[in-house]
């Protein structure tokens, strides 16, 4: 039923309603519509939904505008599900059962989905939304994609149950959706997110309340205190120079596997889309065919082989052996230049 609404549904007005945004459908060969103001009631949704922002009147927000969703060593990752930060991680794994129903790619956050997660920021650049808009304009998106899924079934169904009146039999019970609690939790700074601040923090490794018996020992522990004329060792205490953070390296590491990992996932797109074209493509043929439509059209061609997606490993190992060393200077200048500014950490003073 579902499927069949897809198929024949089209959004336009009702000059009668006040030139109102309405749908028009049909369930077992009677026609049917249902207006924006009651499409909102249906799904429960208060009086003042329809005088809020509307997300889809912007366009989709790029992988740049949703880096406060990763912390700093994660920002390759910007636009894709891995590397959130456990708020976001938890609000994206919902809203992909709710607001934001998907079926396919599960590596992307989808178009207008990244809107929607700009907009549950925990600080005052949150803000308020129109939810009967952001469904209304998914499911007009997904009937003028082919390709699409036949998602947002539960909201669609309860409307035509309204506006028929009538009692269906259902294939499907949905159960209550129950998100993990993830092991490591990764939160964003107090206050505006600042990515120096991250850096910081990161730098400067456990909290106290994750290592609270290493502190305490370490305050049981009598230290001298460092000359101001620079690092001189002691005996009993660590003999090494300052340490240089290697957070530095793991974040440029962190970086070069993210951009592979996008790189891999453009292939595996660009592989289902091929098939998912050929498939789409057949089937109009065999229709075309059946119908004895004339001209004819060609043949249906043979089955697509399968294209060699290397795996992330092997992509990585393709880049051993490489010279990089001409590339060094741009690296000093990404993770070090403000560790040899005047005042950095490991300048000697």
């Amino acid at each position: 039923m579902i499927a069949q609404f897809y198929a024949i549904v089209y959004f336009g007005h009702d000059p009668e309603n006040g030139n109102e945004r309405t749908i028009y459908w049909m369930t077992e060969g009677h026609h049917y519509q249902c207006s924006y103001t009651s499409f909102c009631r249906y799904l429960r949704l208060d009086d003042q939904d329809v005088n809020r922002p509307k997300l889809h009147y912007d366009l989709p927000l790029s992988a740049d505008q949703v880096r406060f969703m990763y912390p700093r060593d994660r920002i390759g990752n910007a636009g894709k599900v891995t590397g959130l930060y456990t708020y976001y991680s938890i609000l994206n794994r919902l809203f992909r059962k709710t607001l934001t129903p998907r079926d396919g790619n599960p590596s992307d956050i989808s178009a207008h989905a990244k809107n929607l997660m700009s907009m549950m920021q925990p600080d005052p650049r949150g803000g308020d939304f129109s939810v009967g808009d952001f469904i209304w304009e998914e499911i007009k998106h997904i009937s003028e994609t082919p390709l699409k899924t036949c998602g947002y079934a539960p909201y669609i169904m309860r409307v035509i149950l309204k506006v028929t009146r009538r009692n269906f039999g259902m294939d499907v019970k949905h159960e209550p959706l129950r998100i993990k609690h993830p092991k490591h939790v990764r939160v964003p700074s107090e206050g505006r997110y600042d990515e120096v601040q991250e850096e910081d923090q990161e730098d400067q490794g456990p909290l106290p309340d994750e290592d609270a018996d290493a502190q305490q020992h370490a305050q049981d522990v009598p230290q001298q205190e460092e000359p101001a004329g620079g690092f001189v060792p002691h005996e009993g205490r660590d003999v090494s120079p300052p340490h240089r953070s290697s957070s530095s390296f793991r974040r440029m590491f962190r970086t070069f596997v993210g951009m592979i990992k996008n790189q891999r996932d453009i292939l595996v797109n660009l592989e289902r889309e091929r098939k998912n074209t050929k498939k789409l493509r057949d089937n109009q043929k065999r229709m075309y065919t059946a119908m004895q439509l004339q001209p004819p059209l060609s043949p249906i061609s043979p089955e697509l082989e399968a294209a060699e997606i290397p795996s992330l490993d092997q992509m990585i190992e393709s880049f051993q052996g490489m010279d990089f060393v001409q590339y060094d200077h741009l690296g000093e200048q990404m993770f070090f230049g403000q560790e040899s500014q005047p005042g950095g950490s490991s300048s000697a003073q």
